[in-house]
């Protein structure tokens, strides 16, 4: 039995519209506003229709999950689905983009049993979903929606690049461990900019915005960095009065290079603009990006970019940032069941 569209937009998360492509269904993240923003070139563009955050959740006493899919563009070559059943990561399944649309059999159990089914897409490909089949007379609900969701606005690290698989993201890795969704509007070499922070029609109780290194290593000047960041926050505190926010400076960078550009100018410089936001914006908390993740190159896939050790660093080290922010807005929901973050399979020993 084949999920319909109708069901498959009451079950999924992460994503505002599911749209019907020639390639298949095409699930997107991002509003229109945001669409036009990072629609000015092909690599923004691509980066945009990356399926990051966004995940299939259901419950079915199916013994069997068949998924079919394509794949397009891609900013990593990662044509990775996740599985988790239960609350239990089941593993990464990886597309055949020679035998188009692939299709495989992710799921098989010995006994009909009701459990709790949740599939991550892409994060760095564009991709289609033609099919996701269950057993024919299987049962099937939707899950609850959890109370939280957080909104995610950031760059190329905050959309998950270069981990992987689409669960091991930390943006992934903290909403499974605190019991929350996360909605994330994150692009690949986005930078600062008040189009950014077009995000009003996403529902949310907090955000984070993440921005720096593109601006660093693209040499813009600090005055327009610091112009740049209040227009994205005046953006966003329209369409979201007061809610809080969380903006974390740049992660360290560990080049050869060290964190001069050719310019000649410091990262740190950019960190202290954004150092010396908050009295201008009570919402607004800030979060150290280099108390995230240590200057270590075992924890970067490219010195810049963390890697699935540093994926789970982060995780850990934002969930009690994330709590504390949570803890301006007293009308937040309680948190979910939570687990220890950067749990999944496969991950490489965090870094200390």
């Amino acid at each position: 039995m084949n999920l319909t569209t109708d069901q498959l937009r009451n079950y999924s998360t992460g994503c505002l519209e599911i749209r019907e492509e020639p390639e298949g269904l095409f699930f997107d993240r991002m509003p229109p506003a945001l669409r036009l923003h990072y629609g000015a070139s092909e690599g923004f563009m691509i980066r945009a229709r990356c399926q990051t955050g966004i995940r299939i959740r259901f419950q079915s006493d199916t013994r069997s999950l068949r998924l079919t899919m394509r794949f397009g563009r891609f900013a990593r070559r990662f044509d990775a689905v996740d599985l988790v059943v239960d609350d239990v990561f089941l593993g990464t399944f990886t597309g055949n983009r020679d035998a188009q649309p692939w299709r495989n059999e992710i799921f098989r159990a010995p006994e009909s049993s009701p459990r709790r089914f949740e599939l991550w897409l892409p994060y760095s490909v564009e991709s289609w979903l033609v099919a996701l089949e269950i057993d024919d007379h299987a049962q099937l609900s939707e899950l609850p929606l959890e109370p939280i969701s957080w909104l995610v606005i950031g760059d190329s690290i905050s959309q998950g690049m270069s981990c992987a698989s689409p669960s091991r993201t930390f943006t992934a890795l903290t909403s499974r461990a605190m019991g929350m969704n996360h909605h994330n509007t994150a692009v690949g070499g986005a930078k600062m900019e008040k189009g950014a922070g077009l995000t009003g029609s996403i529902p949310a109780q907090f955000a984070t915005v993440a921005f720096g290194c593109n601006d660093w290593n693209g040499c813009k000047s600090i005055p327009q960095f610091e112009a740049d960041t209040r227009n994205l926050l005046d953006n966003l505190f329209t369409d979201h009065p007061n809610m809080p926010v969380g903006l974390i400076t740049p992660l360290p960078a560990v080049w050869e290079t060290g964190e001069k550009n050719k310019n000649d100018i410091w990262l740190e410089s950019f960190r202290n603009v954004l150092r010396k936001l908050p009295p201008h914006y009570p919402a607004i908390r800030l979060i150290e990006g280099p108390a995230l993740i240590p200057a270590d190159p075992l924890a970067f896939a490219d010195g810049i970019h963390p890697n699935n050790a540093g994926m789970a660093v982060i995780a850990r080290n934002l969930t009690p940032e994330l709590l504390a922010l949570m803890h301006r807005n007293q009308k937040t929901p309680t948190l979910g069941n939570r687990t220890e973050p950067g749990a999944a399979p496969d991950a490489h020993k965090p870094v200390a």
